[in-house]
């Protein structure tokens, strides 16, 4: 349900990070720390529909205001020819403050920590393959931090595999295909309350490229 009285919402970031390249050792590594400052932090709020027995109505709102800071990190070594170790790992800390009922709580979709960690092969004759493994500190569906299923998103880990390959079909013209089988294990785990989890599933892409 639409708010006329809703502000913008305003965000400040600043953000600082290296990175080291070292090619001799196929070593690859970026840190990035940054902090931000939201305010008037539109949120969404739950109410119950008094015309629907059991429905609700989502209904947009300001809250005070948001601090986040964190660390952004990012690892890539060869281990052998064309096999290479990749990761990637965020800390993040986020809190709504300047509000009298969510002071203090995590904001949406902001858990405090996700990455992931996978091996990656490159042949670019024959294939190219990454195993890749996922995985995501709990996190909140609504500004509240209900403690319900599906608004507490519990943590959680997935295992991913992807199989490609590029064909030149003329001097500027190449096609990829690929297959790539997601959450390997068919594991069960908590997404957004208006999303379904489709567990392990296979999917197949067919893409062109023009080389300018």
């Amino acid at each position: 349900e639409a708010n006329p009285n809703l502000e913008p919402e305003e965000t400040w970031m600043v953000d600082l990070g290296f990175e080291v390249d070292l090619p001799r050792f196929g070593t690859f590594i970026g840190i990035t720390g940054y902090y931000g400052k939201i305010d008037e932090v539109v949120s969404y709020r739950y109410d119950e529909n008094p015309a629907v027995p059991g429905g609700s109505i989502a209904r947009t709102q300001n809250l005070g205001g948001a601090e986040i800071y964190g660390v952004e990190t990012s690892l890539k070594q060869r281990i052998i020819d064309k096999l290479w170790l990749m990761g990637s790992l965020t800390l993040n800390h986020s809190e709504v403050i300047d509000d009298p009922v969510n002071g203090g709580h995590q904001l949406r979709n902001a858990p405090d920590y996700w990455g992931s960690l996978g091996l990656r092969y490159l042949n670019a004759d024959i294939l190219n393959a990454d195993l890749l493994f996922r995985f995501s500190d709990e996190r909140y569906y609504d500004d509240k931090n209900t403690e319900l299923p599906f608004f507490h998103m519990r943590a959680y880990e997935t295992l991913d595999l992807r199989v490609w390959r590029d064909w030149r079909l003329a001097d500027k013209w190449i096609m990829t295909t690929s297959i790539s089988g997601v959450n390997l294990f068919d594991k069960y785990y908590e997404t957004e309350i208006v999303y379904v989890n489709p567990g392990r599933y296979i999917e197949g892409m067919v893409g062109f490229r023009y080389l300018f």
